[in-house]
């Protein structure tokens, strides 16, 4: 039970990056619906219909809840990714792993907790918690004169719940949570699959994983047609990957995605002879050639989960954010896995 003061044990992702890419994998195989209102996996106590569509922030609830099923911390249970897809069901922890990870986690991740949308079980005892939060807590909700930015409202869930913590954008790796703010207005919840480093060792370019508008939950591409079939099937549009499983490393995935730049950044800035295969300069994104004119990064907020090694880069030991990094290297299982995509001599 939810009580205040809420102080949650850090939960470690035992099941590891390679054991989340799975789990992003096992939503793409249940979306062949595409974009949507929905969700694609069973969360025991979440209460939601499963569905064949999804959208961004859903997906990623769903699979942090995937990431943190009671198996992936090691006591010894069945994990449901051995099971037939239909008889899947995820029994999410968090605090130690010791308390179920409830519904007011999904609502907080779509960042529409206060918004009076429907009853979640705890919801009041949760929203005495969040109106009692000191004035340094992570920005889930909005409250008096603190009004959370686009990038903060997804990721500020999973600092709340004590299931990660907040890195420089420019020290991203795969695994990990980027809550964006686009140019023009909106957010999307995504996870980094890749990046680009700068000469300095600072990414400057990522491509993420998230439920994107037309096949759902992919890699995110300005064209689609080299990863997905499109088909019909009773009437509805359904994408069918071309490649499995979808999320492996591939030359495609570097010459065909997407590549955002950090804000402020310039895609003439990223030098595209070093991907490891040659990369269109239309496929690094700013704001001079964002689709629609708007869907370019504006502001990012990054959080490594724990278990995974804080950076090691000189300018992140200097950041006001290392302040976490002793605990995460105590708690440190395996080392944030290194870029494929700029691995050219």
């Amino acid at each position: 039970m939810l009580e205040a003061p809420f102080a949650p044990a850090p939960t470690i992702l035992n099941g590891g990056i390679d054991r989340a890419v799975r789990c992003w994998e096992a939503c793409r195989e249940a979306n062949p619906g595409g974009y949507g209102a929905g969700v694609v996996q069973r969360v025991d106590g979440w209460g939601m219909r499963v569905s064949d569509v999804t959208s961004c922030s859903p997906f990623t609830a769903t699979a942090t809840a995937m990431m943190l099923h009671r198996a992936a911390s090691g006591d010894g249970g069945p994990d449901p990714l051995e099971f037939p897809p239909a008889e899947r069901l995820w029994t999410p922890c968090f605090d130690g792993g010791t308390t179920p990870l409830p519904a007011d986690f999904y609502q907080l991740s779509n960042g529409f907790y206060l918004s009076g949308d429907g009853e979640v079980p705890r919801r009041r005892a949760l929203a005495r918690i969040l109106a009692d939060l000191p004035a340094d807590a992570p920005l889930v909700v909005a409250r008096p004169g603190r009004e959370p930015d686009d990038a903060d409202r997804t990721s500020g869930a999973l600092l709340l719940f004590n299931l990660g913590y907040e890195i420089e954008p420019a020290d991203m790796r795969r695994g990990d949570f980027v809550g964006i703010a686009w140019g023009h207005w909106g957010a999307h919840a995504s996870f980094c699959w890749d990046v680009h480093l700068a000469a300095d060792g600072a990414v400057d370019a990522f491509q993420f994983v998230s439920a994107n508008s037309g096949p759902g939950v992919s890699i995110a591409a300005r064209d689609y047609e080299p990863f997905f079939a499109t088909e019909h099937h009773g009437g509805q549009l359904t994408y069918r990957a071309l490649h499995q499983p979808h999320l492996a490393d591939r030359e495609l995935n570097v010459t065909a995605g997407r590549w955002e730049c950090l804000p402020g950044g310039r895609a003439a800035d990223v030098d595209v002879t070093t991907f490891i295969a040659d990369v269109p300069r239309r496929n690094c994104i700013d704001a001079s050639n964002a689709p629609s004119g708007k869907y370019y990064v504006r502001a990012l907020r990054v959080i490594r989960f724990w278990g995974v090694a804080p950076p090691e880069r000189a300018a992140a030991l200097d950041s006001p954010l290392a302040a976490s990094f002793p605990l995460a290297t105590a708690l440190a299982r395996e080392a944030a896995p290194p870029p494929f995509a700029c691995a050219r001599p």
